[in-house]
């Protein structure tokens, strides 16, 4: 399933650009007014352009992406972004508010641990850290790590929460949380495989700073991220919503 789901990834960008060029090619040229803008004020609304191109392309290929025709007609396009929106947001609010208590957890400890130590004093935040001991910076460390670790498992369980919203035109944002049961791993080592050579060339673009100048590098590692690593994400990511939703052919799960 790993290897069809990155295979599938690798392959999905020049489909995505056959079927959704405009909005792709808007998306390159609202970046690189990005990197050259001196205005911040024009820099706001060159992100909020950014932002709509890149809503109604994800639009067009998240339905592309578990083979369904995109939508046609403007009309049918502005609902698709409008529903893709709605499940983006609904997604970051479930995970900042998680994000949140986790916070609030580590917190609980890191104050239990000061606490434990000397030199602490409650009304005087400074002196917390120092008092924190070395079996409290441990503890502290790995419950960060445990949190950290859920918000990501918690991340990967709603992952495909767009395709679900492509699939059954409506919003969607906890649906795929039965179907992604023991699969959290499968879709992070897929996403990672694909994500590696576009990363690699992203950081090995820097290395033509003194040629390209800091604009040209940002311009083209704006250009692999949107041109080619966003299309490749939502292709592994449809390609396992396929694999894994309920009437799709049973496999053994690895």
């Amino acid at each position: 399933m790993i290897a069809g789901a990155a295979l599938a990834g690798w392959r999905f960008p020049l489909r995505a650009w056959r079927a959704a060029w405009p909005w792709l090619g808007l998306q390159i040229v609202v970046a690189a007014a990005l990197t050259v803008t001196p205005i911040r004020v024009a820099g706001w609304g060159l992100d909020g352009a950014l932002l709509l191109a890149s809503l109604l392309a994800w639009s067009r290929l998240a339905n592309l992406a578990i083979d369904k025709p995109p939508p046609r007609g403007l009309r049918a396009e502005t609902a698709a972004a409008a529903r893709l929106a709605g499940a983006l947001i609904l997604t970051a609010i479930f995970l900042f508010l998680l994000a949140l208590l986790g916070f609030v957890i580590l917190l609980c400890f890191a104050y239990a641990a000061a606490s434990a130590g000397h030199g602490f004093v409650a009304s005087d935040v400074t002196t917390w850290p120092g008092a924190v001991e070395v079996r409290g910076r441990i503890l502290v460390s790995g419950i960060g790590l445990a949190i950290g670790a859920a918000l990501l498992w918690t991340a990967l369980r709603v992952s495909l929460a767009v395709f679900a919203t492509a699939d059954e035109g409506v919003v969607r944002m906890i649906a795929t949380w039965p179907i992604t049961r023991g699969r959290t791993l499968t879709i992070l080592s897929a996403v990672i495989l694909v994500a590696l050579p576009p990363l690699a060339v992203v950081l090995g673009l820097r290395l033509l700073a003194p040629s390209l100048g800091a604009q040209g590098v940002a311009f083209a590692q704006a250009l692999v991220v949107l041109g080619y690593w966003a299309p490749a994400k939502l292709g592994v990511l449809g390609r396992l919503y396929l694999d894994l939703r309920p009437d799709a052919p049973q496999t053994p799960r690895r």
